[in-house]
């Protein structure tokens, strides 16, 4: 029986030369396991060189990609920022004319309500043409005497300031200033009284013996016709309330017949 002979192991020799002499040639042995490992280590440096070499233009070509596509978003946000810039100029400063019309407008409706209340005042003359003041205490005097009934009401207005004006034939008795006519009724002595509200605390009464020739209700405006004068009708007794109090006509009627 012949003896089973014995499987000899390879061994590989790696041998290291270097440039100074003095190191000289190293050489190291490999068993087969230890030269299996190299191969495996060298296989995936390889690999991943070659990774690295094929993968690495893609990576970079789509980096280059993003960074354009970046360049190209950053310079459409720049373009939007400066259009919405002037736009914001643009409406900055349509609302700076807009507050200034406005303003504008709210100074114009000031100065119109301003005039509007001056002509609500009762400074106007009541009469169309010359005329002149009679002693209101002389035409009481000489005046008759009040029918029963009114008495209480002819002696109030009586007693209250009154400016009494002799005008013209052909002439007219006017609103002193814009307002709304609250009454028309009779009176005692004078025949007629209108009475209008200038709607800021003012009221005007027109004493008269003509025909009014305005209604409750009528709008008027400074000369509006309210008697014709006649013959028969040449007095006027004109009074002025503030509120529930009769304050002189004289005060702040403008004298200019």
């Amino acid at each position: 029986m012949e003896p089973k002979k014995r499987k000899r192991r390879t061994k590989y020799t790696l041998m290291v030369f270097s440039d100074s002499m003095e190191e000289g040639v190293k050489q190291i042995y490999l068993g087969s396991r230890r030269l299996t490992v190299l191969k495996v280590f060298l296989s995936i440096i390889l690999i991943a060189d070659i990774c690295y070499l094929v993968y690495n233009p893609i990576i970079l070509s789509g980096l280059r990609e993003r960074n354009g596509a970046q360049a190209v978003q950053i310079k459409q946000l720049k373009e939007e920022k400066e259009t919405l810039e002037a736009q914001n100029a643009e409406l900055t400063e349509k609302v700076a004319i807009l507050s200034e019309t406005i303003n504008q407008k709210v100074q114009s409706e000031e100065a119109a309500a301003a005039e509007l209340a001056e002509l609500s005042i009762p400074r106007g003359f009541p009469l169309t043409g010359s005329a002149s003041i009679q002693d209101a205490a002389a035409e009481n005097e000489e005046g008759e005497e009040p029918e029963e009934g009114d008495g209480q009401q002819q002696g109030a207005a009586e007693t209250e300031p009154i400016l009494v004006f002799k005008g013209t034939s052909g002439n007219m008795v006017v609103a002193a200033a814009t307002g709304t006519v609250t009454s028309v009724e009779p009176d005692t002595k004078y025949g007629s009284k209108v009475i209008i509200d200038h709607g800021n605390g003012y009221r005007s009464i027109y004493r008269n013996k003509g025909d009014a020739r305005v209604k409750a209700g009528d709008e008027v405006v400074r000369g509006s016709t309210l008697f014709i004068i006649g013959e028969d009708n040449l007095e006027l007794g004109y009074q002025i309330m503030e509120g529930e109090n009769y304050i002189n006509p004289e005060d702040i009627v403008e004298i200019n017949g």
